[in-house]
C-alpha cells in the first residue's frame, strides 16, 4: 500500500487536488470548492481515478499480486470539512453528500470507476468518455426520497494526462506516469521505491 498510495500523492498533486486522508485501504480525494458550472476541476478528479487504475495495475505486476485491485467512486456535492476536538487531530469532512460519495464507491466494481449522475452532469466535454448505467441509489439526507442514476465509465477511453481533443492547461504537471523515469519518493524505513515502467 505504501508503493501505492505514494504513487497516488504524485498523481494527486500534479493535478492539483487535495489529499484528505486514508482509511485502511481506502484513499480519500476532494478538489478546491468552485462556483463554475461544468465544474473546470471535475475532470482533474476523474483523470485521477484513472490514474488510478493504471497505477494498480503496474503495481499488481510488479509485485505479482493477481487480486490487487480497488473500487472507484466519485461524487459532486456539497460538504462541512475541518479539525474537532483537541487530540490526535484529523481534517475530515460530513454532510450527505460525503456518504452519496461512499455509496458510489461502495457498489462500484473492482477495476471500475462509477461516477453519480451529479457528476457526470458537471463534467466538461463529457463526450470524450463512454457512460454505462450501473445502479441507483437513494440520495442521503433528502427526505423527499429522490435516487440517482451511477454510471461506470469505461477506463481505455482517453487519458488521465490528456484526454483526446482535449487542451491542457497544465501540460508539465500531467506527464503519464507510464513515461517517467523518476521513482517515488517514499518515507524513511519504506519498501524499495516503485520505478513507473511502460505497460
Amino acid at each position: 500500500l505504501t508503493m501505492l498510495f505514494s504513487a497516488f500523492d504524485n498523481v494527486t498533486g500534479a493535478l492539483g487536488l487535495y489529499k484528505v486522508y486514508t482509511i485502511g485501504d481506502a484513499y480519500l480525494v476532494t478538489n478546491e470548492p468552485r462556483k463554475e458550472r461544468p465544474d473546470p476541476n471535475a475532470k482533474a478528479v476523474l483523470r485521477m481515478g484513472i490514474a488510478m487504475l493504471d497505477l494498480i495495475q503496474q503495481v499488481r505486476e510488479r509485485i505479482n499480486h493477481p487480486n490487487l485491485d480497488m473500487r472507484i467512486g466519485i461524487h459532486l456535492g456539497e460538504f462541512v470539512a475541518g479539525v474537532i476536538g483537541t487530540k490526535l487531530l484529523r481534517f475530515d469532512m460530513w454532510g450527505p453528500d460525503i456518504l452519496n460519495g461512499n455509496v458510489c464507491e461502495q457498489r462500484g466494481i473492482a477495476g471500475s470507476i462509477c461516477v453519480s449522475e451529479a457528476f457526470r452532469e458537471q463534467l466538461p466535454d463529457r463526450h470524450e468518455y463512454r457512460f454505462t448505467t450501473h445502479d441507483e441509489f437513494r440520495l442521503a439526507g433528502d427526505r423527499s426520497g429522490r435516487s440517482m442514476a451511477l454510471y461506470r465509465i469505461d477506463p481505455r477511453v482517453g487519458s488521465w494526462s490528456q484526454p483526446a481533443g482535449s487542451k491542457d492547461e497544465h501540460p508539465m504537471a500531467v506527464q503519464h506516469l507510464n513515461e517517467s523515469t523518476q521513482e517515488i519518493p517514499l518515507p524513511p524505513g519504506a519498501p524499495p521505491t516503485f520505478v513507473p515502467s511502460p505497460v
